[in-house]
């Protein structure tokens, strides 16, 4: 539990033992074991290289297992991966406070890029004015099992503003402190350092297309990406065989074919897109509804692009591109989005 940006990492139990039985903590009592980690965490100053240590999970991975395997000859750090490794979550309480979705989605995905521990299944991050959200390592599930666990809680939460109702705080239990975990970083200060720093118009657009022509082009637009997403689901997509030869060759030490070195197949795609689920609970209702979802860009030079459909009238797009590409720019493409559902809905609406 990397805390207040300060390299302060803890962990604490959710169950204890009563009269022989384990039982779950009450709200109140991990309301009092947070309060119990912030006010310690407030009183240190800066834990130096720890205050760093998160980011060398956001490397390429095999930097990153490397780097790990250094921590691990250290018998301290050895002990606090483990704790991290085998938690049931990992949660950051954040300093700063989002004024708006864009900031909060920008906040929750990277923070300052070093209080996410990117190689768990599930980062809970909290900010000081109550907003929050996660971030979520993809390779061991699928987005949908997260949702439907986010939606529940959302969908479930019984205490607002961060109260805990005054009856549930009448009595407590004796209950271990937090721990907090320990590192020993002598010598690791580069790698720590190495890992902050880190057209034609369309038709759509011609005069001299009728509006009919253009719902006639979008329909088979629509049926193609329809028949294409089927296709591909049933492993039949245009390149995944391709993939398969490629790595079978790869790990079976054969020659490539001239095919794989061709610009064609080394071309990356620039755009990356992903509907995000949503309505997974019978308790969903449009008030206690996530505002979405959202992933990084995987081309330095490119855009990813989640949407959810809420309903008939509302989705909601979350748009993401790095930082200091000056190719691409978020607020640009959302504005394109925003026009081109503009547009089809004028010429839905009048056909």
């Amino acid at each position: 539990m990397p805390n207040r940006e300060k390299g302060c990492y803890f962990s604490m139990d959710v169950y204890t033992y009563d009269e022989g039985t384990l039982q779950q903590l009450s709200p109140a009592e991990i309301k009092e074991q947070l309060r119990i980690i912030c006010e310690t965490a407030d009183a240190q100053d800066s834990n130096g290289l720890a205050n760093s240590l998160a980011s060398i999970t956001s490397q390429h991975r095999t930097v990153w297992a490397k780097q790990r395997q250094v921590l691990l000859e250290s018998e301290q750090n050895a002990e606090s991966l483990e704790i991290i490794e085998t938690a049931i979550t990992v949660i950051s309480l954040d300093t700063v406070s989002p004024q708006d979705l864009s900031e909060q989605a920008k906040l929750v995905m990277m923070g300052d890029g070093t209080n996410r521990w990117y190689d768990k299944s599930m980062t809970i991050v909290v900010f000081p004015n109550g907003k929050a959200g996660a971030t979520v390592e993809h390779s061991f599930m699928d987005a949908t099992i997260f949702s439907r666990a986010w939606e529940y809680v959302l969908s479930h939460e019984q205490y607002k503003n961060g109260q805990v109702p005054p009856e549930q705080c009448a009595w407590w239990r004796k209950l271990a402190p937090p721990k907090q975990l320990q590192w020993n970083l002598n010598g690791f200060a580069a790698a720590l350092e190495g890992a902050k720093t880190h057209i034609q118009k369309t038709s759509m657009d011609r005069e001299d297309v009728t509006p009919e022509e253009k719902v006639s082009l979008l329909k088979k637009a629509i049926q193609y990406q329809t028949d294409y997403k089927v296709a591909a689901v049933n492993g039949r997509g245009v390149d995944r065989h391709l993939l398969g030869l490629y790595l079978a060759a790869q790990d079976m030490g054969y020659p490539l074919p001239q095919f794989f070195n061709t610009k064609a197949w080394k071309m990356r795609d620039k755009l990356s897109t992903s509907q995000a689920p949503a309505k997974f609970t019978r308790e969903w209702k449009l008030q206690t509804c996530t505002v979405g979802y959202g992933f990084g860009p995987s081309h330095m030079e490119g855009y990813s692009v989640s949407y959810m459909v809420i309903g008939e009238d509302l989705v909601n797009f979350h748009i993401c591109t790095r930082k200091h590409c000056t190719a691409t720019m978020s607020e640009k493409m959302g504005a394109a989005i925003k026009q081109a559902m503009t547009d089809m809905k004028a010429l839905m609406e009048g056909k």
